[in-house]
């Protein structure tokens, strides 16, 4: 089970929702709202290819602190910020908090001690 603590991070792109899961784990959820067209009047070739639409990325799931501060899941900050789970575009909010509950579930909740 999962609490929304903030729903549309602004710091965030493009939906961002932060949660507390049972175990005690805060996380960010990053989910694209849906794929959309390409609008008229953008230049629709890339590369010689038509661009008809752009398609949603993955669903991200980051741990974080109790103040939404990302943490990085691999510890290598050397390859940028590294998801705890990637899942797939049209995975909603709520079966993404029960994958990371899921992922989390046998790992024991560390508060932080800053």
């Amino acid at each position: 089970m999962a609490t929304l603590i903030e729903a549309g991070l602004t710091q965030f792109a493009p939906t961002t929702n932060h949660y507390r899961l049972d175990t005690g784990h805060h996380i960010l959820i990053t989910r694209a709202d849906d794929t959309q067209p390409v609008p008229d009047g953008l230049v629709q070739f890339v590369a010689g290819i038509r661009v008809d639409e752009v398609i949603a990325p993955d669903v991200e799931i980051f741990l974080c602190d109790e103040n939404a501060q990302p943490i990085d899941a691999d510890g290598d900050p050397t390859n940028g910020l590294t998801p705890l789970l990637r899942l797939a575009p049209d995975t909603s909010f709520d079966d993404a908090c029960a994958a990371a509950d899921g992922e989390l579930s046998d790992v024991r909740y560390r508060p932080s001690t800053n």
